[in-house]
């Protein structure tokens, strides 16, 4: 018989069937999936990356190093540290971690980072799960662990975490339990890496923002948003203002909701696209900034302010990104510059105009103004200057649909 030839066999793969049929001889499997003995068993560590690629790796840097985009790696080791943050983070016991295989073949035979692994899965999967809250995956594309904690038994079972554990979605972050053991260990999730949470963010949290997207504006707005993401990480203030405005004037008007908070929410998928550990309002100083994303060499602590304004250019395009009025409008009042004169009117007479460059450029000064004061007034900055990287107080001033202004300082020990 075939089984008499067999004295080891390993099945790998997303379903959990031993003990399923209690007459099968098939039934009595040792399920090695969170045995920290194991844990580097399916994926390359960094160390074996170093060692077996480095060649390949050096073609693909002489490559990409005069690339087009701002995040090109500058070295070799920048590039490994780059490999690292796309496909590395797997980890079955929270503490060692390997890189995706498959995505790390695929990125020596095409020499070029995508997202490979992600694209051989089923491109309806997040969507058919049937998740009620809202933010679980704008959660999950927040790189600090998600807050529900996964058992070992309850991977058996059909749930959101335990689908997402399973088919590589998500990963183990910390494992608290019976150090003697594991089956009884608790294991807390999240994101492994930038590939999979840049696939989080243009197909789940786009689709949530853009229900009738098509596939062309939903690479386009991804492209815009990862470029966006090289030139904010670059600290390149105009040119980042410029791109950032071109992505807000892509939502429909008809989607649009004139507060601080839509923005915000816009902004936090925009920043999943960031190759670094993206924190949504975490608990920094005496405060909670709206964003922080720690790269390989910087925290950048972002504010964002906004200011509604009648600064909504109907002819605001690509062409014209940067948030400044075209046409002649009506003037603010003295008193109050983002308040036109139109709101004395009748309301049959109103006829709303754009503020002019002057004031829509206060506008965007007083919002830059007030991020600092809170970044400075909060001491968001005193508990990272430590940490042997650079840090950056970042203000994002937004007024109107499209008017933005971002600028950048530098924080140093005294």
């Amino acid at each position: 018989a075939v089984s008499d030839k067999i004295r080891h066999l390993i099945i790998t793969g997303v379903t959990q069937f031993n003990e399923l049929l209690t007459f099968s001889g098939m039934n009595n499997f040792t399920d090695i999936t969170f045995d920290p003995k194991y844990s580097t068993l399916c994926g390359f560590t960094a160390d074996e990356i170093r060692s077996y690629y480095e060649p390949i790796v050096k073609q693909i840097f002489d490559k990409l190093k005069n690339g087009k985009y701002p995040d090109r790696p500058k070295s070799l080791d920048d590039m490994f540290a780059m490999i690292l943050d796309w496909y590395d983070g797997y980890s079955w016991d929270g503490i060692t971690k390997v890189l995706n295989p498959h995505s790390v073949l695929s990125f020596c035979k095409y020499k070029g980072f995508a997202r490979y692994w992600y694209d051989t899965a089923g491109p309806g999967f997040l969507q058919k799960l049937q998740i009620k809250d809202e933010d679980f995956f704008r959660n999950f594309s927040n790189n600090s662990s998600f807050k529900a904690a996964v058992t070992y038994q309850q991977t058996k079972t059909i749930s959101p975490e335990s689908s997402l554990l399973a088919t590589g979605y998500l990963t183990v972050a910390k494992a608290e339990g019976n150090s003697d053991g594991f089956a009884d260990k608790t294991f807390e999730l999240t994101i492994p890496n930038v590939e999979v949470r840049i696939s989080y963010a243009q197909d789940y949290l786009l689709g949530k923002i853009y229900p009738d997207i098509s596939n062309n504006d939903q690479l386009r707005f991804k492209d815009l948003a990862v470029n966006f993401c090289s030139l904010f990480c670059d600290t390149k203030a105009d040119a980042s203002s410029d791109l950032l405005s071109s992505l807000l004037a892509s939502i429909p008007y008809d989607h649009h909701t004139a507060s601080e908070s839509f923005y915000k929410s816009h902004l936090s998928t925009i920043f999943a696209f960031a190759q670094g550990m993206l924190s949504i309002e975490p608990h920094v100083g005496d405060g909670r900034p709206d964003f922080l994303i720690e790269t390989r060499k910087q925290y950048l602590i972002i504010e964002v302010k906004y200011h509604k304004s009648y600064a909504t250019a109907a002819n605001r395009t690509l062409d014209n990104p940067s948030g400044i009025p075209q046409n002649d409008g009506e003037t603010a009042t003295a008193d109050d510059p983002g308040k036109t004169i139109t709101d004395a009117l009748p309301r049959q007479n109103r006829k709303p105009k754009r503020i002019t460059d002057e004031q829509l450029l206060k506008l965007l000064d007083d919002g830059i103004a007030d991020a600092f004061d809170q970044i400075s007034d909060n001491d968001y900055v005193l508990g990272f200057l430590h940490r042997n990287k650079k840090v950056w107080g970042v203000a994002i001033s937004i007024v109107g649909r499209t008017g933005v202004k971002i600028k950048f300082k530098a924080f140093e020990m005294l």
